[in-house]
């Protein structure tokens, strides 16, 4: 069905309009672009080349809008993914990118005011229509591009990873000699030069599935840097710190049972007191066994985490000279630092 003769009237004058506005398109993309490092921050400041590449892009939105006004056909967006995939691609936040549009839209609208109330035309009907037309092609635009930004933002994702997880492979396999592109490797993946490093391989409990997801994240809580690389059934990573801590990670209900075995004993001191004993434990865990640079961390007398040391074995069962006690304890306490639900307002310690 055709549309009314109003309307084919409408879009004639619509049509009238965009060519008009499309004849000085030069000055009107400066002006834009102008408006748009004066109102979206993250243009103020950006270099000359961001701004040529702002001004091409808003010479680009203005053939598209103005170009397709009052035609009532479909429009394609291509011009707009293509758009989107550039912005991300240049390191744009897609915020900056949606403010500026949105800031660009009205400078059109203002433009069709401006010319109206020069030249008469179009009349107030006419633009009223042009109001709803161009919101309507921005949506249209807007869509276009974000869909594009993320796609790129996407492929850019999926190509750094493979990229990573071929560089966690070649560590793990020693593949990496020289020593300048170690230190690379290790700045790449965020993981210090330095060790202790544990490698951890995780069962996958289907092909190409994640035995732990978000793995690095979770891990990162808990201060442990790490890397991770997914193979066909495993899962494997290698991270800096303590293996302790790698353990109490990676087995919490297993180990949290353990604090409870363990220290449990503590349980029914004062809640400062069982604080202080644990900090002591931890100190002299952290000073190598030492009770001097034990003393020396927490500002008291090497006597003093003796004396606290000896009501720890006595409460625990737990000798600080016996290998397998010593372990016992380092896993129980790393369980109860890592436990929620500390009790407020009693320092650090859990309730056990």
């Amino acid at each position: 069905m055709p549309p009314p003769p109003g309307h084919r009237a409408a879009d004639r004058q619509l049509a009238r309009l965009g060519a008009v506005l499309l004849e000085r398109i030069a000055p009107l993309a400066a002006s834009m672009a102008e408006r748009i490092r004066a109102e979206v921050g993250f243009y103020a400041d950006q270099p000359a080349e961001a701004g040529a590449e702002l001004l091409d892009s808003c010479r680009r939105n203005l053939e598209f809008v103005l170009g397709v006004l009052g035609a009532g056909s479909d429009v394609d967006p291509a011009q707009a993914e293509r758009d989107g995939r550039r912005r991300a691609s240049e390191g744009v936040p897609l915020p900056a990118v949606m403010d500026s549009y949105r800031v660009g839209s009205r400078f059109i609208w203002d433009a069709f005011v401006n010319e109206a109330a020069t030249s008469g035309q179009p009349d107030s009907d006419t633009l009223v229509r042009a109001a709803s037309e161009v919101w309507m092609l921005q949506d249209i635009f807007t869509q276009a591009m974000a869909a594009g930004y993320r796609e790129a933002v996407t492929a850019r994702v999926f190509t750094q990873e493979q990229e990573r997880s071929a560089l966690v492979g070649a560590l793990l396999e020693g593949r990496i000699s020289d020593t300048t592109t170690l230190w690379e490797t290790t700045e790449i993946l965020r993981i210090p030069r330095r060790g202790p490093y544990a490698v951890v391989a995780v069962e996958l409990p289907d092909l190409g599935r994640h035995a732990i997801t978000d793995a690095e994240s979770r891990l990162l809580a808990f201060g442990l840097p790490s890397a991770w690389r997914l193979l066909p059934d495993l899962q494997v990573t290698v991270f800096d710190q303590a293996p302790v801590a790698v353990t109490v990670a990676s087995t919490p209900e297993v180990v949290a049972h353990l604090a409870g075995s363990v220290l449990g004993p503590l349980a029914g001191l004062p809640a400062g007191e069982r604080s202080v004993l644990l900090d002591t434990l931890e100190a002299w865990r952290d000073s190598g066994g030492s009770a001097a640079q034990a003393a020396a961390r927490l500002f008291c007398h090497p006597n003093t985490i003796r004396h606290r040391l000896r009501r720890i074995a006595d409460a625990t069962g737990r000798s600080l000279t016996a290998p397998a006690d010593v372990t016992e304890l380092c896993l129980a306490l790393e369980a109860a630092r890592q436990q929620s639900g500390w009790p407020a307002g009693e320092g650090r310690t859990p309730m056990l």
